[in-house]
């Protein structure tokens, strides 16, 4: 009888996990028609994006370690 309670339970879990599974694979589906027209024109700027982001950062720390008073 146990045996059958953890087979059952396991089929739940698994169901959940599936379930939970299929929405977070819908929200990447992109929504609109137009929107997956410029997927790939977005992907090749992503990185551009990134090292300019990246830059920026650095350049915001680099001002703010000059502004700290020196030990």
């Amino acid at each position: 009888m146990r045996m059958i309670f953890s087979v059952a339970a396991l089929l739940v879990v698994a169901f959940v996990l599936l379930q939970l599974g299929k929405k977070q694979a819908e929200a990447l589906k992109p929504t609109a028609p137009g929107a997956a027209a410029s997927g790939p024109a977005d992907a090749t700027n992503l990185p551009q994006k990134y090292k300019q982001d990246v830059q920026k950062a650095f350049e915001q720390g680099m001002q703010q370690r000059a502004s700290e008073p020196s030990q």
